[in-house]
């Protein structure tokens, strides 16, 4: 796959290889997009969702912009690809090449104190593994063997003021960035290969099974999914012990087989006599715990 470059909007060439954006779904911490929504998508057996809440993306796009503006970030506006392994790629947001900083910018459009912590390894990990995929795509992009990165800075655009955190590049490499290559390494093998990975969220057993008609069949509740369980067993439960009462019974006809039943302590306890229809039908009585020697 040979290529330079293409526009951040060009939906297939994006699906042609891994992105930063696919970067959390991969690793699974993803919660709009499943990896095996990713890999059908990739595969090319969907198409991408449309975007439904243009209003943030747009928000989004404004504050990015807004903060290059004020800090002086420089945007790149071309694609980098990773050298020798051209199916990852990335648009950055910004870069400082004196600073060897590669930026990241998010605006979340609501403030939460989980953007607020003491230590970045308690970031959103769907931020972190972005910032990972970028960060290996840009250091091992162009002609040179290498480009000098030194840290990435994570910034959150929230009311009233940007939260920015500066990450060691080679401690962030170091503790999440072999895991992330090799699990993308083998996800984009796979979609190469079409081989889905295994659904695992509803939405994905949907997308496995489509032949489910949801207009007659509609998504039960939680409390009904468990009354079906629980019904389930029973049956189960039941045909167990229909099963039994078959074995006990054949063995009983086959012990009075000469005669109409048998007796305990001058009590009837089982019969086996003829009908009116001539069958013999096997009837057991109520039987007394007493013992009468």
């Amino acid at each position: 796959m040979n290529r330079e470059s293409f526009a951040v909007n060009d939906l297939e060439a994006r699906r042609s290889g891994i992105g930063g954006s696919d970067a959390s779904a991969i690793m699974g911490d993803n919660n709009y997009k499943s990896k095996y929504e990713l890999a059908r998508e990739k595969i090319g057996l969907d198409d991408p969702a449309p975007v439904s809440n243009m209003e943030y993306v747009q928000w989004g796009t404004w504050m990015e912009e807004w903060y290059l503006r004020i800090f002086k970030v420089k945007k790149p506006r071309d694609t980098f690809f990773f050298r020798n392994n051209n199916w990852m790629y990335c648009h950055i947001d910004g870069i400082s090449t004196k600073l060897r900083t590669l930026y990241e910018i998010k605006a979340p459009v609501f403030n939460s104190p989980k953007y607020t912590v003491d230590n970045w390894r308690d970031l959103p990990k769907h931020y972190l593994w972005q910032c990972v995929h970028n960060g290996l795509v840009y250091e091992h992009s162009g002609k040179r063997r290498n480009r000098k990165l030194e840290q990435v800075e994570l910034v959150i655009v929230t009311p009233p003021c940007p939260v920015s955190y500066v990450i060691n590049w080679k401690h962030m490499k170091e503790e999440m960035a072999d895991h992330y290559f090799e699990t993308a390494r083998k996800f984009w093998i796979d979609c190469i290969n079409d081989v889905l990975p295994p659904p695992e969220t509803k939405r994905d057993m949907k997308l496995s099974y489509p032949s489910v008609n949801v207009a007659e069949y509609p998504e039960a509740s939680d409390e009904e999914f468990e009354e079906v369980k629980s019904l389930q067993k029973l049956k189960t439960g039941k045909k167990n012990i229909e099963v039994c009462i078959e074995g006990s019974s054949n063995r009983l006809r086959g012990a009075i087989k000469d005669f109409n039943g048998l007796s305990r302590n001058g009590e009837i306890i089982v019969s086996n006599k003829d009908t009116k229809a001539g069958n013999r039908v096997l009837k057991t009585y109520d039987i007394k715990d007493i013992n009468v020697f």
